[in-house]
């Protein structure tokens, strides 16, 4: 039938409805605040989950749930035994039993919210496939999928956290923020009161028009932050640092900047958007995010000029509706507050959603797009579409799959951390679009279908022998300095990609699978290949804190360079 009606998708559509899932636990929410805020969250969510239920989106007509996963008042409404919250392999499990226990009702879970920081529901810290600084990649896609696939989500999923101080009110603030956007009741004033809105808008922006994006890139990898920023505005908005740098704390009062002043040294203040796109460096030990310079194009001053910082962030209630970062630990929280995240500072101050990564972000230098860049790219699209911003997150890894599939037969390791790394913080159903009929593409098609083969780098077995000579390196080095002055002494490491991805397991609980060689198991596909890695790494101190600059050149049996990723 779906054959003759010519929409073959339909085989693999899931019919039953969906459910905004607010997902926490209450273990979590009273050892991070306590009992007394806990009683003054509760109530929060409950609004929150009475103001989805019956909501139309995309054409279909959402449920709601509030699921405690550590409380058995809540778990026994479905037969589950209650998870132990501070373990995240049984959060995600009890959510795979929670959706098979929604089929018997024909619902399924739709969207899933996160409440609270890693304190309240831990991040899984996912083996780290590539070759860098980070000992782990702290992840939320396993919340995502019903098996151990953690590659291809089966549900969007977003995250909402007050950061890691103990006081609950900017949580409660985030998700009446939340409630706000989905009431109908908040969103439809009485005409004197978006008069007057109306004109405090006017006044704050200095009566100009908002700006449908902003974009914002470090100057060294210009060519390929434009590609993925033309998908939502001109080229004349994204911003280049240097020359672009934060304001000093006696230009914070300056004008609402743009780099078509001419100048030559022009400080930030960000301006009124609706989306806004950060294509900057970030580092672990450190709130602010940096701009780089381009060789080709020398800018006095720095080399690593502070960008933005979380003080940047000041215009509450004008924020950005979405933004999207490829910095470096864009959407690191671990034990910082409000003010020590970007990411969560944005949140704060009106965005709906932040996408992210929580640890090393890979990108290009130019096209063909590849990891953050080609994600973005798709991302934005697919936001225009119509899609919400879960959604959008969710396809766009999807299509990074299938992409990188076509293009070389299976994920690399920069593949593989890009697609574990990056996560949405916020609604998962913010939808700065809005449209009168669905997307094009069913949103809850089932894509578990999907082949995801991949490889995995193994070091060889002495470390100092080099699979090409002194005269190669130095000609790859020459290459990277063309990009990157200063990788000429440079740390070397080669890899070779192979089949197999037992090395990895170690990292894994006992008992507990390791996804990658799952993956590779449940798709049973053979992965051929001869490709060796050349990673290049050095650490630069800039700003009191510690750069750490990789670049990464993919080889194939002849010694082509056919792939160069390099760090955020």
């Amino acid at each position: 039938m779906a054959d003759d009606l010519k929409r073959p998708h339909l085989v693999r559509e899931d019919g039953r409805f969906p459910v905004y899932v607010i997902f926490t636990t209450r273990g979590g929410l009273e050892a991070h605040y306590n009992t007394d805020a806990f009683q003054t969250i509760d109530p929060v969510l409950k609004k929150l989950a009475s103001v989805i239920h019956g909501r139309k989106i995309n054409q279909e007509y959402w449920g709601s749930l509030l699921f405690y996963a550590d409380d058995i008042a809540y778990t026994q409404q479905f037969q589950l035994q209650p998870a132990l919250y501070s373990d995240p392999w049984q959060l995600k499990l009890i959510l795979a039993d929670l959706d098979r226990a929604l089929e018997k009702r024909g619902e399924r879970i739709g969207a899933l919210l996160i409440v609270g920081g890693p304190e309240v529901v831990p991040f899984h810290h996912l083996p780290n496939p590539v070759e860098d600084a980070d000992v782990d990649v702290p992840s939320d896609n396993p919340y995502a999928a019903k098996d151990s696939n953690y590659f291809i989500s089966d549900w969007p999923v977003g995250r909402v956290s007050g950061g890691a101080d103990h006081n609950p009110h900017p949580l409660i603030m985030m998700l009446n923020d939340i409630i706000n956007r989905h009431d109908p009741r908040a969103r439809k004033l009485a005409w004197y009161y978006r008069f007057i809105r109306y004109m405090q808008e006017l006044f704050r922006r200095g009566i100009s028009k908002k700006q449908s994006s902003f974009g914002y890139t470090a100057a060294v990898w210009r060519k390929a932050s434009l590609s993925v920023f033309r998908s939502i505005g001109e080229s004349s908005d994204l911003l280049v640092s240097p020359p672009v740098h934060a304001c000093a704390s006696q230009d914070a009062s300056g004008p609402e900047l743009t780099h078509r002043t001419g100048k030559s040294d022009t400080c930030l203040l960000l301006p009124n958007s609706h989306l806004g796109y950060f294509n900057l460096h970030g580092v672990p030990d450190g709130s602010e995010w940096f701009g780089q310079s381009d060789p080709a194009q020398p800018e006095d001053g720095p080399d690593y000029p502070v960008a933005l910082r979380p003080q940047d962030i000041r215009n509450s209630g004008s924020a950005p509706h979405l933004v999207f970062t490829e910095a470096c630990y864009g959407a690191n929280i671990i034990e910082k507050s409000i003010d020590d995240a970007i990411a969560l500072k944005f949140i704060s101050s009106g965005t709906s959603a932040v996408v992210g990564s929580t640890c090393i972000s890979y990108g290009s230098l130019s096209t063909p797009l590849t990891a953050a860049d080609l994600l973005g790219r798709v991302f934005w699209s697919l936001l225009q579409e119509g899609f919400t911003a879960g959604e959008s997150l969710q396809r766009a890894k999807i299509h990074l799959t299938r992409e990188m599939h076509r293009r070389q037969g299976f994920l690399d390791a920069e593949d593989q951390k890009t697609l574990i790394s990056f996560l949405l913080m916020g609604d998962p159903l913010a939808q700065p679009f809005q449209t009168k009929t669905s997307p094009k593409n069913t949103p809850h098609l089932s894509d578990a279908a999907v082949p995801v083969p991949t490889v995995c780098e193994h070091a060889y077995e002495n470390e100092n022998e080099s699979p090409v000579t002194l005269e190669t390196i130095s000609h790859l080095k020459g290459i990277v300095e063309q990009y990157l002055p200063g990788m000429g002494d440079a740390d070397v490491r080669w890899t070779e990609e192979r089949n197999t991805c037992s090395n990895f397991c170690h990292h894994c609980s006992p008992g507990r699978q390791c996804a990658l060689s799952k993956a590779n198991n449940k798709a049973d596909l053979k992965v051929k290949t001869q490709r060796r890695v050349l990673t290049l790494s050095k650490s630069f101190e800039r700003a009191q804190h510690i750069h750490r600059q990789y670049a990464r050149l993919t080889l194939d049996e002849s010694g082509k360079i056919i792939k160069m990723v390099v760090s955020h």
